[in-house]
This record gives C-alpha cells, sequence and structure tokens, in this order.
C-alpha cells in the first residue's frame, strides 16, 4: 500500500460547494470516522497539516462518511489546528464539549485573545497562523515537526498509481485546502531558458521566507513565560477585522502577517546601555538640560567611550601648524560628541531639573495632566458638536459610537456625557489652583536658593527681564566700535611679550601651560554657566577627563601659536543690562558676554597667566574700566601706602597724585565721599533712605528670619559700617549708631517678626543662646576704631609717626576701657588682657572676639531681667538646635518666642495674672479642665490635649524616620506608611510594631527599633516640659531597660533601682531572643524643641551610629518640635477666641447647644492643620 502525502494549505476555499450535503451538520459517526486519521496530521514549519495516508484509505473514508475529499480535508485543518492551539490531545477521540468550553475560556484569559479570534465552529474556518502562534510553545513546535520529519525519512518508497486515479485526485486537490507534499528532486522545464546553474543561484538570491516557525520562535523569544505574560500579547499582533465572517484560508506563504513587517519596539531607556544610549541621542536636537552627577552615573565608561571618540581629533592638535578651516572643523565634530555626551550623562539622572538647579517634578506632573484634560474636553465638546450638527449620517454614527465608549469607560462614576465634562472642568480649575499654588513656592524657594549660594540684595529681587527701545543693531555698531582699532598693531606672542616685560621681581615660568593653574581655573569654573553658541558646558570638562585633556591639547596648540582662534571661537551672544540715564544710548548700558565654554576657559587661563607674570603694585580692585580709555588707576581711590612701597619714576605721571585732586567728592556706594571725609548730615539722610529702602526689600522677601538677619548683617550693616567707621567723635558716631539700630527693629516689628514688648535680646543675642545674632552697629563701629589703630601700631610706615596719631591713641584707650580690655602697647608686640600677641591679625581676632563676649554678656543679663524663661534655660544649660538656622517664616518666629516665653496676651502668664484665664478644653464627658491655661498646661500638663499631644509626638517620629530613609535610602516616606518596618540595606527600622511576648509586660511597644549588624537600638521619643527633661529620659529607660512587670507612671529613685534589677523587660527580652546586645536610648526634646547637653548625647549616639550629619539632623528635628507646639497652641488659643464668642452669643440668646454639638466643634477646631 503506497502512502500518499496530503498537505493542508491554507489557501482560500472556494465556497461554492457542488454537492448536496455541504450545509447539513456532521453527525457523530462522520466525526468519529474521521478522527480516526486525526493522528496521522502533521504541522511543518510553514503553518501546513500534512496529512501521511494513502489513496486508497482516503478514498474509503471518503465513501463511509458520505462527504467529498474537500469537506473532509477542512474538517481535518480546523480539528488539528484547534485542538493544537487549545493544548488538547490529538487522538481519535471526540473532545465534551464541556472541556473544550473550559479550555477555550483558559487559554483565551491566558493569552488576552479576542473571543471572535478564536472558531468555534468549522462555519468560522480554522485557528489562523498568528492566534496559532501565540498558544503553540517550543517544546510542542519541535515533537510536531520532529515527527513530521522522521515520517518522511523513514516513509515507504513512492509508487505511482493509475493515471485515470491520479489525474481525477489532481483536479480535487487543487481546488481543496490539502495538498500534495513536492517531491524531494523537483523536475526542471525544458523549455525554460534558465540553465540549472541559473536556477540554483536565483534560488540562494531569493529573499528569505518568513515561516511559521519564524512567527512561533519570535513569541517565544520575547515571552520566554507565557502563562505568566497576558499584557505582552495584548497589541503584539492585531487582527483585521473584515476577515470576522470570511471561510476562506489566507495564504501564509505570499501574504504575511502586518506585525512580522513592524520594526522591533525600542528598548526602554533604563533598560540600554551606554553605547546604546550614544545611538539614541546622537542625532538628538534641542536644548540640553541640567544634570546631577549620581551614583548611577557611569563615569568610569564614559571616558573610556568618549576617549575613544576624540582619539582621532585629538592627533590634529598635535599637529605642527593647523589652519582656521581644518580648526574649525575639528571643534564642530567634537562639540557634536560632547554635546551627545552630555545627553547621555543626562539620561542616568531621571529627576526634572531646571536651569537654576532646582526640582520642577511636581509642576511638570500638573502641567501634564492639564493638558491631558484640555485635550479631553476639546475632542469630547467637538464629538457632540457632530453628533448635532453634521448631516452626513456614517459620521454622525460614528461620533455617537465614540460617546458612548467614552460612556461605558465611565460608567462606574457617571451616567452620560455632560457629567463627565463636568467634572473634567472642576478638575481642569482645581488643576490650575495647585499648579498657582506649586509655582509661587517654586518661586519662593528659587528666591532663597539663590541667595544662599550668593548672599546679596540682588539675589532677592526677582526681577524679569525688561524690553527697552534701543535696536540690536544700535548695540552691535557700538560694540564693534569699541572693540576694534583703526591701526592694529602687529600680533606678538604671548612668550614674547613675557620676555619683553621681564624685570627682576617678576614670577618666571618655564613653560606657558601649567597643568595647576588650569586644574584651579577648572576646579572654580561654575559647571553649568550659560553655555555659548556651541551649546556645551563646563561640566563635561570637570567630570569627564577625556573631554579636558582633549581642551589642554587646544590650549597649548593657541598658547604656542600652531592653532589659530577662529571665528567661531570667539563669537557669542551679548546681552545688555540698562544701568541708568537715557535708554536710547549704548553706553548707559552694562554688557554681558556668552561665550563658547572652551574659549572661556582660554581667556580665563590667560588672565591668571598674565597677573601672575606682572608684579602686583596695587591690587587689582583699585583698577577701573573706562570706556575708550582701557585699564586706568583710580586715583582717588589709590591714594594709600604700602607695605614695601616700589620707587616711583618721576619720568611716568600716570602714578603721581595731585593733592588738591584728593580732595575732591566722589560717589562710591550710593553716598558721596572723598579722601577727608563728606558732609555727615547730607550723607546719614541718603544712607537713611538707602538702607530704609533695603530693609523693605529684604523684610518683604520669602526668605526665613535667620535668612533675613544674615542679609541684614551682610548687606546692609556693611554700608553703614562702611560710611561711619571714620567718625573720630564718640557721641556723633554712638547716635549714628543708635538712630539706625531704631529703624532696622522698627522694620522688624512693622513686619511682624517681633512685637514691642519683646525684649531686643533676643535679636542681638547669638544663636547659642536663642538670639537671632543681628549686629550692633555700636559694637561694630567701636570694633573697627579698634583695629584701624592695631593697623597703625603693627604698620612699619607709621613706627616714626605714632606720636602724631594722639587723637586716635586716645580714642582707643577710651574704647579698650569702655569694653573692660586690658590693653599694653610694647614697640612690635601688643598685650591684651595679658596675652602677648605679636601679629596683626591675631590681635584683630582677639579684639573681636572681647568685645562679641562681652556683648553676649550683657544682652544675657538684660534678658534675665524680666524673663524667667531664660533663668531656667540659663541654669539648665540648656541648647535650641533649630537657632542656627532659625528657618522660620517671620509669623512663626514670632508666636514661638511668645509662646516660648510664655507672653501670649490670650493666655495666663507672669505678664497677664488673669485669674479667669482658664482652661477651655473639655474631656470625653464634657468636663471642663478649668485650670490655669498656662504655656506649660497646654502643651505638657492638660490631659484633655492628649490627642493633639500624639500628632505631635507622631510628626517627630516621622521626621526622624523620614532623614534615616533619605540618608541611607535616598526616599522619601508619606506619613500613611510610617508605622511599619522599614528596610534599608542592612538597618532594618521597626516603627510602632507590637512583639509577642510571653511574659506580660506593659511596656513592650517602644517607639522605633534600629537593627544594625552590630547592635539594637530601642528608642522612644518624649516632648516634656523644659523642666522635666532628665526625669523624661529616666522614666523611659526604667520602662523599658529596667521594669516592665508592671506599669511606671513616675521614676523610681536612683537608690531603689537595685530591687528591680531582675525585672523583666522589653531590652531583655530582645537580648535574648535576637541574641544581639541591645542598648536602650531615650529622645527627648522640651516643648519648643530646647534640649540639655546629656539627652544632646543620646541623640548624636544615633546619629553617629547611622553615620549621619548629627548637627543638620538634630536641628531638623528640633525645628519640627517647634512648630507643632507651636500649632496646638495656636489651635487652643482660636478654640479659646470661638468658645468665648460662642458663650457671649449664648447668653444673649436663650436656646443652648447640646454636649455633643459643642465636643464637636472642638474637634474640628482642634484637628485643623494649616
Amino acid at each position: 500500500m503506497s502512502i500518499k502525502h496530503f498537505t493542508i494549505n491554507n489557501k482560500n476555499i472556494s465556497k461554492n460547494i457542488t454537492n448536496d450535503n455541504s450545509k447539513t451538520p456532521w453527525t457523530n459517526n462522520q466525526i468519529s470516522a474521521v478522527l480516526k486519521v486525526l493522528p496521522k496530521c502533521r504541522l511543518d514549519e510553514n503553518h501546513k497539516i500534512t496529512l501521511d495516508i494513502s489513496t486508497k484509505h482516503f478514498k474509503q473514508l471518503v465513501n463511509s462518511v458520505n462527504r467529498t475529499e474537500e469537506q473532509i480535508l477542512e474538517y481535518l485543518d480546523f480539528e488539528f489546528k484547534n485542538r493544537l492551539f487549545l493544548q488538547l490531545p490529538i487522538t481519535s477521540l471526540p473532545i465534551p464539549s464541556s472541556e473544550l468550553n473550559s479550555q477555550r475560556l483558559k487559554i483565551q484569559n491566558r493569552l488576552n485573545i479576542k473571543h471572535k479570534d478564536i472558531p468555534k465552529s468549522i462555519k468560522e474556518g480554522s485557528v489562523s497562523e498568528n492566534t496559532l502562534s501565540k498558544s503553540l510553545s517550543a517544546d510542542q513546535f519541535r515533537t510536531c515537526l520532529t515527527q513530521n520529519q522522521s515520517n518522511i525519512i523513514t516513509q515507504t518508497p513512492f509508487r505511482n498509481s493509475r493515471k485515470r486515479h491520479s489525474n481525477d485526485f489532481n483536479s480535487i486537490i487543487e481546488q481543496s485546502p490539502i495538498k500534495r507534499l513536492n517531491s524531494v528532486t523537483e523536475t526542471f522545464n525544458d523549455s525554460s531558458s534558465l540553465t540549472f546553474v541559473d536556477k540554483i543561484l536565483e534560488t540562494i538570491n531569493e529573499k528569505p521566507k518568513i515561516t511559521f516557525a519564524d512567527v512561533v520562535s519570535k513569541n517565544i523569544s520575547k515571552n520566554k513565560d507565557i502563562t505568566n505574560s497576558k499584557d505582552k500579547f495584548k497589541n503584539k499582533f492585531k487582527q483585521n477585522p473584515k476577515n470576522k465572517n470570511n471561510l476562506k484560508f489566507k495564504n501564509n506563504i505570499s501574504k504575511h502577517d502586518n506585525s512580522l513587517n513592524k520594526p522591533k519596539e525600542r528598548k526602554a531607556l533604563k533598560d540600554m546601555s551606554f553605547e546604546e544610549r550614544y545611538k539614541l541621542f546622537e542625532n538628538a536636537k534641542g536644548p540640553l538640560f541640567r544634570f546631577e552627577i549620581t551614583k548611577k552615573t557611569p563615569l568610569l565608561e564614559a571616558n573610556i567611550f568618549l576617549a575613544d571618540k576624540l582619539k582621532d581629533l585629538n592627533k590634529i592638535w598635535l599637529k605642527d601648524k593647523i589652519d582656521e578651516k581644518e580648526s574649525m572643523k575639528t571643534w564642530q565634530k567634537a562639540n557634536k560628541i560632547l554635546r551627545t555626551m552630555h545627553r547621555v550623562l543626562k539620561s542616568y539622572h531621571y529627576q526634572k531639573i531646571d536651569l537654576e538647579g532646582l526640582r520642577v517634578e511636581n509642576q511638570v506632573r500638573i502641567k501634564r495632566s492639564l493638558n491631558k484634560t484640555n485635550r479631553f474636553i476639546e475632542q469630547t465638546t467637538a464629538l457632540i458638536k457632530v453628533t448635532k450638527s453634521s448631516n452626513d449620517r456614517k459620521t454622525k454614527n460614528a461620533a455617537n459610537a465614540k460617546l458612548r465608549k467614552i460612556v461605558s469607560i465611565n460608567k462606574k462614576k457617571f451616567h452620560n456625557v455632560e457629567q463627565i465634562l463636568k467634572f473634567n472642568n472642576d478638575k481642569i480649575s482645581i488643576l490650575r489652583k495647585r499648579l498657582t499654588t506649586v509655582v509661587n513656592s517654586y518661586n519662593k524657594f528659587k528666591i532663597r536658593k539663590r541667595f544662599q549660594i550668593k548672599p546679596s540684595l540682588k539675589s532677592i529681587i526677582d526681577q524679569e527681564p525688561k524690553k527697552y527701545p534701543i535696536s540690536n543693531d544700535t548695540i552691535t555698531t557700538y560694540l564693534e566700535g569699541l572693540f576694534s582699532y583703526e591701526k592694529p598693531t602687529e600680533q606678538k606672542l604671548i612668550s614674547e611679550w613675557m620676555e619683553s616685560t621681564k624685570f627682576e621681581k617678576q614670577k618666571i615660568f618655564g613653560e606657558l601651560f601649567d597643568e595647576v593653574l588650569f586644574d584651579e581655573i577648572l576646579k572654580y569654573s561654575r559647571p553649568f554657566k550659560a553655555a555659548g553658541l556651541n551649546s556645551v558646558y563646563v561640566v563635561i570638562f570637570k567630570k569627564l577627563k577625556s573631554a579636558k585633556n582633549f581642551l589642554i591639547s587646544w590650549i597649548k596648540g593657541v598658547l604656542d601659536n600652531r592653532i589659530p582662534l577662529t571665528k567661531t571661537d570667539i563669537t557669542g551672544k551679548c546681552f545688555s543690562i540698562f544701568k541708568s540715564g537715557d535708554q536710547n544710548k549704548p553706553e548707559n548700558y552694562r554688557f554681558i558676554n556668552i561665550l563658547n565654554s572652551h574659549y572661556k576657559l582660554l581667556t580665563k587661563y590667560i588672565n591668571n597667566l598674565i597677573s601672575s607674570h606682572l608684579y602686583k603694585i596695587l591690587p587689582l580692585e583699585q583698577f577701573a574700566n573706562k570706556a575708550e580709555v582701557g585699564l586706568k588707576t583710580n586715583k582717588k581711590k589709590c591714594a594709600y601706602t604700602t607695605d614695601d612701597p616700589i620707587p616711583i619714576d618721576t619720568s611716568n605721571p600716570s602714578i603721581l597724585l595731585d593733592y588738591t585732586e584728593l580732595k575732591t567728592t566722589y560717589k562710591h556706594l550710593g553716598i558721596l565721599e572723598n579722601q577727608f571725609g563728606a558732609d555727615t548730615k547730607e550723607n546719614l539722610d541718603k544712607l537713611k533712605e538707602a538702607v530704609d529702602k533695603a530693609l523693605e526689600i529684604t523684610l518683604s522677601s520669602p526668605l526665613s528670619v535667620g535668612e533675613m538677619v544674615k542679609c541684614i548683617n551682610t548687606c546692609i550693616t556693611p554700608k553703614i559700617l562702611y560710611c561711619f567707621s571714620h567718625i573720630g567723635d564718640e557721641n556723633i558716631r554712638r547716635k549714628v549708631a543708635t538712630r539706625f539700630d531704631c529703624l532696622i527693629r522698627a522694620k522688624l516689628n512693622n513686619h511682624k517678626i517681633k512685637l514691642t514688648s519683646l525684649t531686643n535680646s533676643r535679636l542681638y543675642l547669638s544663636r547659642d543662646n536663642l538670639g537671632l545674632g543681628l549686629k550692633n552697629m555700636e559694637l561694630e563701629l567701636d570694633k573697627i576704631n579698634l583695629k584701624n589703630y592695631i593697623h597703625i601700631h603693627f604698620t612699619k610706615l607709621f613706627q616714626g609717626l605714632r606720636d602724631r596719631f594722639t587723637t586716635m591713641h586716645e580714642q582707643f584707650k577710651y574704647l579698650a576701657q569702655k569694653y573692660q580690655l586690658n590693653i599694653n602697647l610694647n614697640d612690635t608686640s601688643i598685650q591684651i588682657n595679658n596675652e602677648d600677641i605679636d601679629n596683626e591679625k591675631t590681635a584683630k581676632y582677639r579684639i573681636t572676639h572681647y568685645l562679641d563676649k562681652f556683648s553676649e554678656s550683657y544682652w544675657l543679663n538684660h534678658y534675665k531681667k524680666s524673663r524667667q524663661f531664660p533663668i531656667t534655660y540659663i541654669e539648665k544649660e540648656l541648647i535650641t538646635p533649630w537657632s542656627a538656622s532659625t528657618d522660620f517664616k517671620p509669623n512663626q518666629f514670632k508666636k514661638i518666642v511668645m509662646f516660648q516665653e510664655n507672653l501670649h496676651p490670650a493666655l495666663n502668664n507672669a505678664v497677664n495674672p488673669d485669674k479667669n484665664s482658664r482652661c477651655v478644653l473639655v474631656d470625653k464627658n464634657n468636663k471642663r479642665c478649668n485650670r490655669f491655661d498656662n504655656i506649660n498646661h497646654i502643651l505638657s500638663d492638660c490631659p484633655n490635649n492628649n490627642p493633639n499631644k500624639i500628632i505631635r509626638h507622631d510628626k517627630t517620629l516621622y521626621e526622624l524616620v523620614n532623614l534615616i530613609s533619605i540618608a541611607k535610602a535616598r526616599k522619601f516616606i508619606d506619613f500613611s506608611d510610617l508605622k511599619k518596618t522599614h528596610i534599608f540595606k542592612d538597618i532594618k527600622l521597626e516603627v510602632d510594631q507590637p512583639h509577642k511576648i510571653l511574659t506580660t509586660l506593659h511596656h513592650n511597644r517602644p517607639d522605633l527599633i534600629i537593627h544594625t549588624p552590630n547592635i539594637i537600638f530601642v528608642c522612644d521619643i518624649t516632648i516634656c516640659n523644659i523642666s522635666n527633661l532628665d526625669d523624661a529620659a529616666t522614666l523611659k529607660r526604667q520602662r523599658y531597660d529596667l521594669d516592665g512587670s508592671k506599669e511606671l507612671i513616675k521614676p523610681i529613685p536612683h537608690n531603689q533601682e537595685i530591687g528591680h534589677a531582675n525585672k523583666p523587660n522589653f531590652c531583655k527580652h530582645l537580648r535574648n531572643s535576637q541574641e544581639k546586645p541591645v542598648c536602650f536610648i531615650p529622645l527627648c526634646f522640651a516643648n519648643f524643641g530646647e534640649i540639655n547637653e546629656k539627652n544632646k548625647k543620646y541623640w548624636y549616639a544615633i546619629f553617629e551610629a547611622l553615620k549621619m550629619d548629627c548637627k543638620k539632623s538634630l536641628e531638623r528635628i528640633s525645628r519640627r518640635v517647634a512648630l507643632e507646639s507651636e500649632f496646638m497652641a495656636f489651635k487652643y488659643v482660636n478654640y479659646k477666641q470661638k468658645t468665648s464668642q460662642q458663650a457671649t452669643t449664648l447668653d444673649a440668646q436663650p436656646p443652648l447647644q447640646t454636649q455633643g454639638d459643642k465636643s464637636q466643634i472642638m474637634d474640628v477646631d482642634m484637628s485643623t492643620e494649616t
């Protein structure tokens, strides 16, 4: 019996079947008979089903089932592929319908395939190639293919059947989905013009066909675990909706699926290698953004990669001579590579940073959400408009369908489109408000950050650039005339110039390039200062050594005159800043040039080289740049002798000084002055006006209180001291100082930084003693006068002229006596308070130290006269960590000081001893506390205020845990996720977690447990009264590390602790269970962040064990305690005022509120946060 190989090909089946029984359903007997040959089917790599069956056997099957050959082969194709797709056994037994449906649903859900893509009957055709390739695993396909190949190899020799039989059968097969397998040796047509070799070459050069095996392997390579990757199959292969009712098979050899022709999906940026990122950004355009170097930035790999890219370009700089064109081309290529490297390094920093170096992620998120919502509203509104106004039926139906889809997606929340649009419009208004809030907060923070980098009045003025009437052409003409010469001199090399200007005291260089000097210049160059026209920032030269070496090679070539400076090197942008006068005249503008970074570094190096070469006769600040003149000595400011004068050449008239010219008055720092002084009253009025304006700018800015005082000390006070430090009359000097001190304090009162009822001591005390550190004008002027005479005493030039400074000497002795200084002047030294000093610098430093100490003692004594708080503060030797920066808003600081000193008018205190001022807080039974409501009672003692105490405690704990999280994992913890276990590498934090212990312990839930590799820290936070810090720490230690068997309410006396030594406690349990040393640390603060030295050591022990910045961390937590206490007191004062108003209203109106209403009002007011 010969075996025939019929191939079931997915060619289009003709719908016109001639037999009458084509539309009749299949009976069970027919299906059973056909299923007997189902195991003979095989799947080849081209998605064809091969049937290994003899011709006689096939004819018998056709006669027995009373179906045509085409119908039988079609049913076999459907059944085999359906079972293969549903992963059912391919046997001669039928599959029950229940099992078939359940398996179909399981496969559909697992592979995320639409139900219409899975045929349920033969009328819908067999499973398509794409759908089958998703379900078929690698092993299944390999098994099918191997079996098919083995059958082909082991088949019996082919025997020709009868001619009449084969002709009839071939005509049927050509139209059926089953075709014969081509023989191994193909016969060639003799009539063809192609030779045997031509056909072989044609076959070799033919484009490779994508087989079904390729589709399966592609799906498997992209989806290693098909069962757990539903989403990856969602959009991979899209079926054509037109084929829903098409019963024809596709010819997959000629027509492949569209998904096979699609380009490969791009990798996620985080999964790309450095080289792949470089290729991605190589042709990118657009602006470059600021970035930060993090641990993930591969600087070493970037250096090696960039060195290879610049290797050929660097060889050009080493040539003996380069023309201008070659230099321009080299920099063009290098700039492109450096810009691409900038983008690649930025891709490793995912935070969004603006040009100021500040994060703007919140703004970006809100703007994106705003734009997305706006687009949705516009599209939906346009669809509604189409449904109402369009005359095209198809267009209107399509719009209605889209609107129905929008409603169906949002059916859980909304019922119609109008509700959806209303919600999105409300969302836009909310987002705009949020964006305004975020932008305002960002602008304030930007001003503060700018001031921290560069403390000046200009930093806190947020001015937008203005447009002026002058044209760019006028400015360009002016600048071209300013920097050009009609008769240019012959160009000389720098080395020749240096050789011609040598004299004895100059610093001589062996080579022009000094790498140490260049490294110093590069170190102090700002990395993201505005780039020039080539858009290359200095950060590339600072961070990548290969880029730095490339730049050094170019600088050496320029200095050696091998490489010319091209037009592209020196061209830049110019920005004009208006100063004063006529806005149409370019002379009244100050110009800022933005040049290419490599050229800026070259000019900066040359300037340093020249200044090192020249002998410094005059300091640089004594030169003034005048238009059309160049460098000119300002004689009025330079009339000052030097220590080691050089003999002046009388033939050089530019150095000689005219004595009468020194008397002329000039303007400096906004006031008039000359070498002999100027009109004091006139200057006083002008200075008062300038100081008043500067104070208004400073105190109206978003700076914190500490930054405001710093601005006054560094930007306003120096101007006053400079103008009046030369006044020798003590009375005039004191009056001037007092006037300006009063002016500053009045401004502080007007801006609510302090009240007139508060003492001035908190302003002038140092920050170590609760003060703000504001400089006192009288003290600072006296310091200058004392230092001036010390300068005269130590300067050799004045040794023979000391007798002529009698007025200054008498003033020096008077000031020394005023500040209780014991000063003796010797010939070559000075003795201050029995300390011998032989140099001017140390003597000035000691003078400043002793005067500051005297001032501190004076203000402390003044502070203690009428205040109880400073007496307690000094006796307990307390410190306030937050006073180091005083990072509070003015209103917050004022309230903290008032509550801290117990001076608030609404509370019962020493200034306001009102017996009727009682605590109005109520308990659960609506019973008032009715005790005196001083600040200690509200914040510490009142049991009715416990809910707010818990909030303050949890916020303090959150601040500590968040600081640890930022230091160890660089991530913020949300307040809602606070009380859980947090793991950071080798450190584990258990925050307020319960522990199962067999023995009964009353204190078994500390606030924080820190697990380190070597030791476990058990910490518990308490915030108490200022006088109970030590007792609170002792009580916490005894609860967790001494006796936990009973509830301790007050501390056990120290001499009785021995009797509790063997009692069970939490730390003992932790030592036994974890087998590690356990250390208990009480973390205590007073109500407004005060702390003593003992408790400070406890806090430092935690931070040192975790390798954190102790000072800054303690300052942050102390600030949080002060803010939360201030907020508690603020809520109580508001609640008290509302209660009193309510009582007044109730007296006038007979109806009373119920107890439930009163408690509800109190809960709302006391729980609201700002």
